[in-house]
């Protein structure tokens, strides 16, 4: 086991340097259709690799703006969140995965990540290690390979036990325990995604429908494949989205030419753009502070999580919208990603990137030594806040108050773990996906 409260006290938020990061790098995206075109295939047909009409201009809403009004449409409890979109999005864009340490969605690594943020916190990830033939797999990590190959062709095999392979993690739907009723929080997820449809002039607020990017990045010696959802982007910021050539081997960020009915209400982007990372904006809403309490809600805890959901896709910005008790979005602030620890530093709230990022390189370094002793296995890595096992003493608190790197004051921290699903279906699902081969329109 990964004793995180240990690794903790070994490593001072002021004593934390940064690990080697790498700029992000958009290679390929996809379009998912809303759920009301009604196939009954929990999603997997609804996605159009290399379409970016999905992403949509961020447009400043006229203020105030209720987050009660227009249409909403919840999400299916079945809408399928696999890893194999992010593979099949590698195939379609002709990356080589075998040249990935890592290939995940995003939100598995905001766990990962996070855990400094919120020690306390509680998560699931699944994952499987496999050998991919014509990659750099035996290099992907602080190795000097190049990131790029041609197209992964074939079902890869299972390592015969040697160092090396791709590691595909996969999300695993965690119950948490939250401090509201369900209604209440049936409410804030919804007032999210009508505030997503407020500032991109959509008419129906529909999670079922989405944009993703495919990402390339590296944080210490880990090489990672992201896939990542994208809210919005800003027309009059950053590089003008570029034509993707068409399909050839030998190139990183290609994409191949798809067809899709963009979603209602304002256009998307049109066939063959991708958009620069550098015109990506998240959308988030907040309380309003009332009192101090509040306060440190918004700088200590929701500031550090939206800095690394952002800084790990390489988003530069957020349209952050102010809304009270009632729904109502009172102002918007556009806010540099980079900007967030300052702000939060400036109220007294402040926490530490570096400590974050090292805390995952960390944990990210035993769960690949664990995959690597079992290759080809389905493996469950359960990470419990709430653990009292912990050799070491699990509450720690950072000069000035609070707990390290941003975390609730006195929090615990735990233990990650690994443990073998027996009859698990992972490596069976990537492989049936690796057969499959690159997707088609």
């Amino acid at each position: 086991m990964f004793d995180v409260a240990a690794w903790l006290a070994r490593n001072p938020p002021h004593c934390a340097g940064p690990p080697v990061v790498s700029q992000p790098a958009a290679l390929g995206c996809w379009t998912k259709a809303s759920a009301r075109s009604g196939d009954g295939s929990g999603g997997r047909t609804r996605l159009q690799f290399g379409d970016p009409s999905g992403l949509l201009p961020f447009v400043l809403p006229s203020l105030p703006a209720s987050l009660d009004s227009g249409l909403y449409i919840a999400k299916a409890a079945d809408e399928g969140v696999g890893v194999e979109t992010v593979v099949r999005s590698a195939l379609a864009a002709g990356v080589d995965l075998g040249a990935a340490g890592l290939v995940s969605f995003r939100n598995n690594l905001n766990k990962i990540f996070g855990v400094s943020f919120d020690p306390s916190a509680a998560w699931t990830v699944d994952a499987c290690l496999l050998a991919l033939p014509g990659g750099a797999a035996a290099t992907n990590r602080g190795g000097s390979a190049a990131y790029d190959g041609d197209s992964t062709a074939g079902a890869p095999a299972a390592s015969s036990g040697a160092a090396g392979g791709t590691l595909f993690l996969d999300i695993v739907q965690h119950e948490q325990a939250w401090s509201c009723n369900q209604a209440d929080l049936e409410r804030f997820v919804r007032w999210g995604y009508q505030f997503e449809a407020l500032c991109t002039r959509q008419p129906v607020a529909d999670p079922s429908s989405e944009f993703g990017l495919l990402i390339r990045t590296r944080i210490g010696p880990h090489r990672l494949l992201l896939g990542a959802e994208m809210d919005c982007y800003d027309p009059q910021q950053g590089q003008a989205p570029t034509a993707a050539p068409a399909p050839a081997a030998s190139s990183q960020r290609e994409a191949p030419e798809r067809s899709a009915q963009p979603p209602s209400g304002q256009q998307g982007l049109a066939q063959q753009q991708l958009p620069s990372l550098s015109s990506c904006v998240e959308l988030k809403t907040y309380r309003m502070p009332q009192h101090p309490g509040q306060q440190r809600t918004l700088y200590r805890h929701k500031h550090p999580k939206w800095w690394l959901q952002s800084f790990l896709a390489g988003v530069p910005r957020l349209a952050l919208g102010a809304r009270d008790d009632e729904g109502m979005v009172h102002r918007v602030d556009l806010v540099s990603t980079a900007d967030l620890p300052r702000i939060s530093a400036a109220h007294a709230e402040a926490w530490s990137p570096n400590l974050a990022l090292g805390c995952g390189v960390a944990l990210l370094d035993w769960m690949r030594e664990q995959a690597e002793s079992q290759p080809g296995q389905h493996l469950r890595f359960t990470y419990d806040g709430s653990s009292s096992s912990s050799s070491s003493s699990s509450r720690y608190m950072a000069a000035g108050g609070g707990a390290r790197g941003g975390s609730r004051g006195g929090s615990t921290a735990g233990v990650l773990r690994c443990e073998l699903v027996q009859g698990g279906e992972l490596p069976s699902r990537l492989q049936r996906c690796f057969r499959e081969g690159s997707p088609t329109a």
